[in-house]
């Protein structure tokens, strides 16, 4: 487990680390779900363990807009509450991710 302070930079790395991607796909301009799914993580990552981070500043370090990072948000936390296969497995990459950044 990682002991140092949680930042943006650790949270995008842990979010593509957890799906196996590079830091780069997450400010592709995309819907591809091999790209959205890391990209939806890593802002749930950053708001949750750095909540004085604007969702501006969130959309800045991942390429999306203020409304899009809003729209991620929720259906992140929708997925985290959720109870389909899908939900199961963003929430199993969610708790690994948290877990490297703590």
């Amino acid at each position: 487990m990682n002991t140092t302070e949680p930042t943006t930079s650790n949270c995008i790395e842990a979010a593509c680390k957890a799906y196996n991607v590079d830091e780069s796909h997450i400010t592709q301009k995309t819907r591809a779900l091999d790209v959205v799914n890391p990209r939806d993580l890593a802002i749930l990552l950053i708001k949750k363990q750095l909540p004085m981070i604007s969702n501006r500043e969130i959309g800045e370090l991942v390429g999306l807009t203020t409304s899009a990072v809003l729209y991620s948000l929720r259906r992140s936390r929708d997925r985290v509450r959720g109870d389909c296969s899908w939900s199961r497995s963003f929430t199993t990459k969610y708790e690994q991710a948290r877990q490297e950044i703590k």
